[in-house]
């Protein structure tokens, strides 16, 4: 199964003019050029099991380059669990007079399923030779 990843980038430094993520998988790197200002990356497909690396490098505007980013490392595993339901919530639908103690509702009439008697089959009368 290949997995998608939503990757979280940092702020980068306002004389930045470009931004490399060096993405490492299972071993294979690739340089993928981003713009400064974005926020997030989607990777994939990633083969569940893999071992993935990631680390960013911002350029200034006179080709400076600082050091990459610490690494972040992690096994690419399905972990992905429901989303949380929304809020539960309540509505006024009506008033009713003031609380007064009231007898017990009575209670429901039993239901008896009485079962039809079994005719019993007549018996077969003496065969004669």
């Amino acid at each position: 199964m290949a997995l998608v990843y939503k990757v979280f980038l940092p702020t980068c430094d306002p004389d930045a003019v470009s931004r490399v993520l060096k993405v490492e998988v299972d071993g294979n790197s690739s340089l993928i050029t981003i713009p400064p200002t974005l926020s997030s990356y989607e990777l994939y497909p990633v083969k569940e099991g893999s071992s993935v690396s990631l680390s960013i490098r911002d350029t200034d505007n006179v080709g400076n380059k600082s050091e990459w980013s610490d690494v972040l490392s992690f096994t690419a595993i399905n972990t992905i669990i429901p989303s949380t339901p929304g809020k539960v919530s309540v509505k006024l639908t009506g008033k009713v007079a003031d609380l007064v103690e009231q007898p017990p509702p009575a209670p429901e009439p039993e239901l008896i399923l009485e079962e039809p008697p079994v005719e019993e089959a007549p018996e077969d009368p003496p065969v004669s030779e």
